[in-house]
């Protein structure tokens, strides 16, 4: 009996540690896309298959700050090769 009671105290902290646990947030993953045909720079944080004529230039930015400041650094036409 002594057992039992102790078993059940001892799932009954594991489910409120658990219930009280705050989430981890995931990390955003910004993509730096260029068009393929009119080579125009697109930020999103959609999956590539979304964007079947463009190609990934950078990504797994953690905002979309980061993308667009990657971006004025390295293509500040917002045009691709």
């Amino acid at each position: 009996m002594k057992k039992t009671v102790l078993m059940i105290c001892a799932i009954s902290f594991l489910l409120s540690v658990a219930l009280v646990a705050p989430v981890q947030a995931q990390p955003e993953n910004w993509k730096v896309l260029c068009h393929k045909d009119t080579k125009v720079i697109t930020l999103t944080k959609d999956h590539p298959a979304h964007f079947p004529k463009h190609i990934v230039l950078k990504q797994f930015f953690p905002s979309e700050p980061a993308a667009r400041q990657w971006v004025q650094a390295n293509h500040p036409s917002w045009k691709c090769p």
